[in-house]
């Protein structure tokens, strides 16, 4: 008798720890706002799964998605300017479309205006913890675009991807800051990319629209060639 006792109060501490660690993180978690008239998209949640690539989950589940940035890219340094010259900040659009995706990687076509066919972004499913293009989480913030608030995890990141860059690094490696949130295809709502070759490139992207295509996204079937998609007009 007195063993069974023992076995039940055990079992009943058990409980009790895990319905006070659930009330704990209910306590501390940061209450949900929105600005007036708006909405809030919750923060991505980071997985514990090693060397999963937050990224490549992003785009999971989101066949015919087509995801429209505005750009800004800022050029400092270089060739020196005439006697009170400025370089202007460029602004355009960008496009990423989800073109295929396997257990291994997402293909993602990258469209801008002066390159409509676009660009392939193959973004591994798999990307080793310590490697520098492994996206590492640094903290949550909230971004407020429009009308929607998004509680975003922020991650920190190389690539020497073009299609991502938005220019030919010349095999240099970009740093690049992403703030991903839930509800997004791909995840991110604003991109932020720094490089230095002789003159420094300054590039943002932030979220501006987000839509379905016809249905010429392939899901699956690895070596499979990449699918069209028209061009969007931002909303």
């Amino acid at each position: 008798m007195m063993k069974m006792y023992t076995t039940v109060l055990a079992a009943l501490g058990v409980v009790l720890g895990t319905m006070a660690i659930m009330q704990a993180w209910g306590q501390n978690r940061e209450p949900a706002t929105t600005p007036a008239g708006g909405a809030i998209v919750a923060a991505a949640s980071p997985k514990d799964e090693a060397g999963l690539n937050p990224l490549y989950r992003a785009w999971k589940g989101q066949a015919g998605k087509t995801v429209t940035f505005t750009r800004t890219q800022q050029v400092s340094g270089g060739a020196p300017l005439p006697a009170g010259g400025v370089r202007a900040a460029n602004s355009s659009t960008v496009q990423f479309a989800l073109a295929e995706i396997t257990a291994e990687r997402a293909l993602v076509k990258v469209m801008t205006p002066d390159n409509a066919a676009g660009d392939m972004l193959t973004i591994p499913a798999q990307v080793a913890v310590d490697d520098p293009a492994f996206p590492k989480a640094a903290g949550t913030e909230k971004l407020t675009i429009g009308n929607t608030t998004y509680v975003c995890t922020k991650y920190t990141y190389t690539t020497n991807a073009k299609a991502e860059m938005g220019c030919d690094g010349q095999g240099l490696r970009g740093s690049v800051t992403v703030w991903v949130a839930d509800g997004v295809p791909g995840g991110v709502v604003q991109r932020q990319i720094s490089l230095t070759i002789r003159a420094t490139y300054a590039i943002t992207d932030i979220l501006a629209a987000t839509e379905s295509t016809p249905a010429t996204t392939r899901v699956g079937g690895a070596g499979a060639g990449a699918a069209e998609f028209p061009k969007a007009v931002p909303e």
